[in-house]
Protein backbone atom coordinates (compact mmCIF):
# COMPACT_ATOMS: atom_id res chain seq x y z
CA UNK A 1 0.00 0.00 0.00
CA UNK A 2 1.26 3.40 -1.25
CA UNK A 3 0.85 6.72 0.52
CA UNK A 4 -0.53 7.68 -3.15
CA UNK A 5 -3.27 5.12 -3.02
CA UNK A 6 -4.83 7.64 0.14
CA UNK A 7 -4.40 10.89 -1.62
CA UNK A 8 -7.61 12.53 -2.57
CA UNK A 9 -9.82 9.50 -1.58
CA UNK A 10 -13.69 10.22 -0.87
CA UNK A 11 -14.83 8.16 2.05
CA UNK A 12 -16.77 5.94 0.22
CA UNK A 13 -13.60 5.19 -1.85
CA UNK A 14 -11.73 4.62 1.00
CA UNK A 15 -14.46 2.42 2.31
CA UNK A 16 -14.07 0.69 -1.09
CA UNK A 17 -10.42 0.76 -1.12
CA UNK A 18 -10.34 -1.31 2.80
CA UNK A 19 -12.84 -3.06 1.98
CA UNK A 20 -10.68 -4.53 -0.83
CA UNK A 21 -7.68 -4.98 1.11
CA UNK A 22 -10.25 -6.65 4.32
CA UNK A 23 -11.41 -9.33 1.62
CA UNK A 24 -7.46 -10.02 0.38
CA UNK A 25 -6.65 -10.56 4.10
CA UNK A 26 -9.42 -12.68 5.04
CA UNK A 27 -8.69 -14.95 1.88
CA UNK A 28 -5.36 -15.81 3.36
CA UNK A 29 -6.73 -16.30 6.86
CA UNK A 30 -9.82 -18.45 5.77
CA UNK A 31 -6.94 -20.29 2.79
CA UNK A 32 -7.31 -24.02 3.70
CA UNK A 33 -3.76 -24.21 2.92
CA UNK A 34 -0.69 -23.34 5.37
CA UNK A 35 0.50 -19.71 4.34
CA UNK A 36 4.07 -18.36 5.05
CA UNK A 37 5.29 -14.69 5.00
CA UNK A 38 9.45 -14.37 4.14
CA UNK A 39 10.17 -10.79 5.53
CA UNK A 40 13.20 -9.40 4.52
CA UNK A 41 13.73 -5.56 5.23
CA UNK A 42 10.46 -3.13 5.93
CA UNK A 43 7.23 -4.90 6.51
CA UNK A 44 4.85 -1.83 7.16
CA UNK A 45 1.23 -1.12 7.16
CA UNK A 46 -1.17 -3.46 4.74
CA UNK A 47 2.28 -5.78 4.36
CA UNK A 48 2.45 -5.92 7.89
CA UNK A 49 -1.10 -6.76 7.95
CA UNK A 50 -0.41 -9.32 5.94
CA UNK A 51 2.29 -10.94 7.51
CA UNK A 52 -0.16 -11.21 10.82
CA UNK A 53 -2.97 -12.70 8.53
CA UNK A 54 -0.87 -15.52 7.79
CA UNK A 55 -0.12 -18.54 9.20
CA UNK A 56 3.78 -18.62 9.71
CA UNK A 57 6.32 -15.36 9.47
CA UNK A 58 9.70 -16.38 8.36
CA UNK A 59 11.79 -13.31 9.11
CA UNK A 60 15.45 -12.07 8.67
CA UNK A 61 16.87 -10.49 12.01
CA UNK A 62 17.28 -7.03 9.66
CA UNK A 63 13.19 -6.82 9.72
CA UNK A 64 11.66 -4.18 10.85
CA UNK A 65 7.84 -3.83 11.24
CA UNK A 66 5.26 -1.22 11.93
CA UNK A 67 1.89 0.69 11.35
CA UNK A 68 2.38 3.91 10.64
CA UNK A 69 -0.73 4.82 9.32
CA UNK A 70 -1.31 6.95 11.79
CA UNK A 71 0.88 9.32 11.15
CA UNK A 72 -0.74 9.82 7.89
CA UNK A 73 -3.86 10.54 9.89
CA UNK A 74 -5.89 7.31 9.32
CA UNK A 75 -6.31 4.60 11.81
CA UNK A 76 -4.98 1.25 11.47
CA UNK A 77 -8.36 -1.16 10.71
CA UNK A 78 -8.82 -4.63 9.42
CA UNK A 79 -6.14 -7.23 10.69
CA UNK A 80 -4.08 -4.74 12.73
CA UNK A 81 -6.63 -6.41 15.30
CA UNK A 82 -4.69 -9.64 15.37
CA UNK A 83 -1.59 -7.08 17.07
CA UNK A 84 -2.87 -7.50 20.69
CA UNK A 85 -2.66 -11.58 20.24
CA UNK A 86 1.53 -11.46 18.93
CA UNK A 87 2.65 -8.72 20.81
CA UNK A 88 0.43 -8.38 23.84
CA UNK A 89 -1.83 -5.02 24.25
CA UNK A 90 0.29 -2.86 25.49
CA UNK A 91 3.15 -3.38 23.10
CA UNK A 92 0.10 -3.24 20.52
CA UNK A 93 -1.15 -0.36 21.52
CA UNK A 94 2.50 1.84 21.38
CA UNK A 95 3.20 0.25 18.23
CA UNK A 96 -0.33 1.65 16.68
CA UNK A 97 -0.31 4.89 18.51
CA UNK A 98 3.01 6.18 17.89
CA UNK A 99 3.57 4.50 14.18
CA UNK A 100 6.86 3.51 15.52
CA UNK A 101 8.98 0.92 13.27
CA UNK A 102 10.39 -1.55 15.51
CA UNK A 103 13.19 -3.73 14.37
CA UNK A 104 12.63 -7.74 15.28
CA UNK A 105 14.66 -7.31 18.32
CA UNK A 106 12.35 -4.34 19.76
CA UNK A 107 9.11 -6.64 19.76
CA UNK A 108 8.72 -9.57 22.47
CA UNK A 109 10.32 -12.80 21.69
CA UNK A 110 9.07 -15.20 19.48
CA UNK A 111 5.99 -12.82 18.93
CA UNK A 112 6.83 -12.32 14.74
CA UNK A 113 8.39 -14.58 13.76
CA UNK A 114 8.37 -18.45 13.56
CA UNK A 115 11.62 -18.87 12.08
CA UNK A 116 14.50 -16.43 11.72
CA UNK A 117 17.18 -16.73 9.02
CA UNK A 118 20.24 -14.79 7.57
CA UNK A 119 18.71 -12.71 4.17
CA UNK A 120 20.43 -15.31 1.79
CA UNK A 121 18.48 -18.65 3.69
CA UNK A 122 15.19 -17.09 4.29
CA UNK A 123 13.54 -19.47 1.26
CA UNK A 124 15.55 -22.51 2.94
CA UNK A 125 13.96 -21.85 5.90
CA UNK A 126 10.69 -20.95 4.57
CA UNK A 127 10.63 -23.87 3.04
CA UNK A 128 11.87 -26.20 5.69
CA UNK A 129 8.82 -25.03 7.94
CA UNK A 130 6.27 -25.42 5.15
CA UNK A 131 7.53 -29.13 4.64
CA UNK A 132 7.05 -29.15 8.38
CA UNK A 133 3.62 -28.15 8.29
CA UNK A 134 2.51 -30.04 4.53
CA UNK A 135 3.09 -33.61 6.25
CA UNK A 136 -0.30 -33.90 7.40
CA UNK A 137 -3.35 -34.64 5.46
CA UNK A 138 -5.20 -31.82 3.45
CA UNK A 139 -8.02 -32.75 5.56
CA UNK A 140 -6.50 -31.97 8.59
CA UNK A 141 -5.00 -28.84 8.01
CA UNK A 142 -8.05 -27.30 6.53
CA UNK A 143 -9.95 -28.30 9.99
CA UNK A 144 -6.76 -27.03 12.11
CA UNK A 145 -7.11 -24.29 10.40
CA UNK A 146 -10.49 -23.43 10.28
CA UNK A 147 -10.25 -24.19 14.04
CA UNK A 148 -7.71 -21.05 14.29
CA UNK A 149 -10.66 -19.27 13.37
CA UNK A 150 -13.16 -20.89 15.90
CA UNK A 151 -10.75 -20.13 18.77
CA UNK A 152 -10.45 -16.26 17.97
CA UNK A 153 -13.69 -15.39 17.42
CA UNK A 154 -15.62 -16.83 19.91
CA UNK A 155 -15.64 -17.83 24.08
CA UNK A 156 -13.82 -20.90 25.00
CA UNK A 157 -17.31 -22.94 26.10
CA UNK A 158 -18.10 -22.44 22.32
CA UNK A 159 -14.66 -22.48 20.75
CA UNK A 160 -15.01 -25.96 22.65
CA UNK A 161 -18.00 -27.12 21.61
CA UNK A 162 -17.32 -26.49 17.85
CA UNK A 163 -13.41 -27.76 18.04
CA UNK A 164 -15.56 -31.08 18.57
CA UNK A 165 -17.65 -30.95 15.76
CA UNK A 166 -14.26 -30.50 13.62
CA UNK A 167 -12.14 -33.70 15.48
CA UNK A 168 -15.74 -35.43 14.41
CA UNK A 169 -15.85 -34.42 10.64
CA UNK A 170 -12.10 -35.31 10.43
CA UNK A 171 -13.09 -39.10 9.97
CA UNK A 172 -15.51 -38.50 7.52
CA UNK A 173 -12.29 -38.40 4.92
CA UNK A 174 -10.51 -41.42 3.97
CA UNK A 175 -7.13 -39.68 4.13
CA UNK A 176 -8.00 -39.35 7.79
CA UNK A 177 -8.34 -43.30 8.61
CA UNK A 178 -5.08 -43.71 5.87
CA UNK A 179 -2.98 -41.51 7.96
CA UNK A 180 -3.86 -43.34 11.54
CA UNK A 181 -3.28 -46.54 9.97
CA UNK A 182 0.30 -45.45 8.23
CA UNK A 183 1.05 -43.62 11.62
CA UNK A 184 -0.20 -47.14 13.65
CA UNK A 185 1.92 -49.19 11.74
CA UNK A 186 4.77 -47.08 12.17
CA UNK A 187 4.83 -47.13 16.23
CA UNK A 188 3.99 -50.95 16.16
CA UNK A 189 6.37 -52.35 13.42
CA UNK A 190 4.03 -53.78 11.29
CA UNK A 191 4.28 -51.68 7.94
Amino acid sequence: MNIEAFAGLSPAAAHDLISELAQVMRAVRHSPVVTVAVVNGYCLGGAFELALACDLRVVAATASFGLPEIKLGVPSVIDAALLPAFVGLSKAREMILTGDIYRLEQLPPGSIANAVAEPEHLSAAAESLLERAAAHTRTVTAAQRRLFDVWLNNPLDTAVDMSRAEFAGAFLTQDTHDQIARHRARITGTG
